[in-house]
């Protein structure tokens, strides 16, 4: 690899220094992991624990049904397959949920407004060694396995709803994957029921974060801006992408990244119009522009951080992209606080942007973000007022096809008064190494 001694240099003489928790001589973020949920058997401890505390949970309980009664709803159904709406409703194991048996399962957790919810665990047979492992990673005391299709996870809750009298009341269907079916299925077996669209109620109380949620994504943050620190050491002409990729997970999950922890990376300028590409083994060279983007899970909880690095002098019109993109994050942070609308953040960076001549972001300026990579409305809404605890990924962007390839990205928590940055990578338009 050729010869970077003068960056390296830098990067090491800052070795001694630490950014809000992480240090640059290492990829271990130094931050104490928030404390996990006690155990409360002998077995809780060979599997995962829920990564909130009981109370924090029982508060987040207690929140979905005040919003339950304002909806006038008797009952909420979250079911998942592939997403994780259903870990807000207490179930979080990754691994059963969709790899037990080799292939996507179903959970639904059915909530009344009064009285315990159930949980329901779709395993194809049932198998009891699970059961464990199930009420270990849940806060759902009452685990039901399922043996057989989706069918009879639909079936068995139909069969609940019934026996707590609640076929002719009102009930909310969230998850955002089998609604559809949801629908149609009750429709047909409790023809009493009502049954309405709960995913808007849902997202909208997601996408307020609690302390001990906070905690987890700070954590987050630092594990993906320690990899970031790696990946800028490491990035010279002759490294291929796959090097860089290696680098990057293997300092996320040495810093206690989870299993859906990963990397995007796109090396510009070319025709392709995506800013994020497959890896495929390309070696870098001088004149490259390397979008970098960082997405560590910990303890279910997501960041991202994306990072632009040129390989070399960069371009006038990668200049004056660069340029553009940090004036609308810039822009857009500026006017960030409770009380306004989402969308006016999104507007005052396109106008930032378009002062600088041009027209559009690429792809969406950012989302929240937290058990999901995206999660609750458009950053674009008008109707979602922006509050104190409130995180999400904002990152203006820019292709064009054989000139460009730009992004600019931070994590902002919504505080009392502002916003705050959960990345401590300095964001800045491009970087050059």
């Amino acid at each position: 690899m050729p010869n970077q001694s003068t960056r390296r240099q830098f990067l090491g003489s800052v070795g001694g220094l630490i950014w809000g928790g992480l240090t640059t001589t290492g990829v271990i973020p130094i931050l104490a992991s928030p404390p996990r949920a006690s155990a409360t058997s002998i077995e809780s401890d060979l599997f995962p624990a829920p990564p909130i505390s009981v109370a924090a949970f029982n508060q987040r309980i207690a929140r979905i049904r005040s919003q339950m009664r304002t909806d006038k709803l008797d009952c909420l159904m979250v079911s998942s397959v592939l997403n994780h709406a259903v870990r807000y409703l207490g179930f979080f194991d990754p691994e059963l949920q969709g790899r037990a048996s080799g292939s996507s399962q179903l959970v639904s957790v059915l909530l009344p407004l009064e009285g315990d919810p159930v949980l329901f665990l779709q395993t194809f047979t049932a198998a009891e060694y699970l059961r464990p492992r199930a009420e270990a990673s849940s806060y759902v005391k009452d685990v039901r396995l399922v043996g057989g299709d989706n069918q009879k996870v639909l079936q068995l809750a139909a069969d609940q709803i019934r026996s707590w009298r609640l076929d002719s009341g009102r009930l909310g269907l969230a998850g955002g994957e089998i609604d559809w079916a949801e629908h149609l299925f009750f429709s047909q077996l409790l023809p009493c029921l009502d049954h309405v669209e709960a995913n808007s109620m849902l997202n909208r109380l997601r996408i307020i974060k609690d302390d001990e949620e906070i905690g987890l994504m700070r954590h987050s943050a630092a594990i993906g801006d320690s990899a970031m620190v790696e990946v800028e050491r490491y990035m010279a002409p002759g490294v291929t992408d796959r090097e860089l990729y290696a680098r990057a997970m293997a300092s996320m999950i040495a810093a206690g990244g989870e299993e859906d922890t990963f990397v995007l990376m796109g090396i510009g300028p070319n025709q392709n119009a995506m800013l994020m590409e497959l890896i495929d083994g390309r070696t870098l060279s001088k004149g490259n522009v390397i979008v970098y983007e960082t997405l560590p899970f910990y303890r279910l909880y997501n960041t991202e951080l994306a990072v632009t690095f040129s390989l070399g002098p960069v371009s006038a019109m990668q200049k004056r992209a660069a340029d553009a993109c940090q004036a609308a994050y810039e822009a857009g942070v500026a006017v960030t606080k409770p009380g306004i609308p989402v969308s006016n953040v999104v507007d005052a960076a396109l106008a930032a942007f378009q002062e600088r001549g041009f027209p559009s972001f690429t792809h969406t300026p950012g989302h929240f973000i937290g058990l999901d990579n995206y999660e609750g409305p458009s950053l674009r809404s008008h109707d979602t007022i922006l509050q104190k605890g409130m995180i999400f990924s904002f990152h203006p962007n820019l292709v064009i096809p054989g000139q460009v390839k730009q992004e600019i990205c931070g994590i902002l928590l919504v505080t009392d008064h502002g916003v705050e940055n959960l990345s401590q990578y300095p964001p800045r338009g491009i970087r050059v190494v």
